[in-house]
């Protein structure tokens, strides 16, 4: 049995109009990305900021030994036993 080549798909109306739409929305979608990276980027900022002020100006000590680090509401277990 030789081996026929398939036909190329035609262009149909739903493809042309999925171009069309897709060529009209690009803008807006670019837009929306770069805006939207933009204000993430911003609050991000925002949040590294706000956190080295709190570190400054904070009265606690910052470095604290994992030994230090005990919950009181625990039971209290050894893990050596």
């Amino acid at each position: 049995m030789p081996h026929q080549a398939f036909p190329k798909p035609t262009d149909s109306l739903a493809k042309k109009i999925w171009y069309v739409f897709f060529i009209l929305l690009y803008p807006v979608l670019v837009t929306f990305s770069l805006l939207f990276t933009s204000i993430l980027l911003l609050f991000s900022g925002l949040s590294k900021l706000l956190f080295k002020l709190i570190q400054l100006f904070s009265a606690k000590p910052t470095s604290v030994k994992n030994e230090e680090k005990v919950d009181p509401t625990l039971p209290s277990t050894s893990a050596h036993s």
